[in-house]
């Protein structure tokens, strides 16, 4: 329930302040995504746990702090996974969300680096809403689909809203 919570919090600060925080969520996704890799590449080579964890938490730090030197490519990256994530959270058929996630994830990273400030806004507010109401549908259980998609698009709606009004810079 706590994780839960925490979560529910991570993903408003990303509806709402997901410009501000791209370097963040950039780290972090590519820090969780070195570790991930490490993990499932060296875990039958070693068989030290705490080594083991050693190595992968430095190889996602590493990669997490490597993310914000390369912006456009990690700009590209960072819309092509929300959109993945969205693609994954919405569509129940395995082989279809995989395929319309990767295919939609690479045309959004293109349009991402186009338009760089506003992909970033609309995707952190949709990603950020969307997994939020899933966050908060397993904290309390709501069963009406109609009030979780209304919840979702009034949500991406307000981060969309605030996001434009309080960078005004572009």
């Amino acid at each position: 329930m706590v994780n839960s919570i925490i979560l529910c919090l991570i993903y408003l600060a990303i509806c709402f302040y997901g410009l501000k925080l791209k370097e963040v969520v950039l780290a972090l996704c590519f820090a969780y995504i070195g570790y991930s890799i490490s993990n499932i590449i060296l875990t039958p080579f070693i068989e030290n746990p705490s080594l083991l964890l050693v190595i992968c938490i430095g190889v996602g730090l590493l990669l997490g702090l490597f993310s914000t030197k390369l912006y456009k490519f990690t700009s590209f990256m960072l819309c092509f996974l929300l959109t993945f994530l969205i693609c994954d959270a919405l569509i129940a058929h395995e082989i279809l969300r995989y395929v319309l996630g990767i295919g939609l994830g690479l045309v959004m990273g293109y349009l991402g680096i186009k338009f760089l400030k506003t992909f970033i806004i609309i995707l952190t507010s949709v990603c950020g809403s969307i997994r939020f109401v899933d966050e908060l549908n397993t904290l309390v259980s709501l069963n009406s689909n109609i009030v979780l998609l209304l919840i979702m698009i009034a949500l991406a709606a307000l981060g969309i809203s605030y996001q434009f009004n309080t960078n005004k810079d572009f």
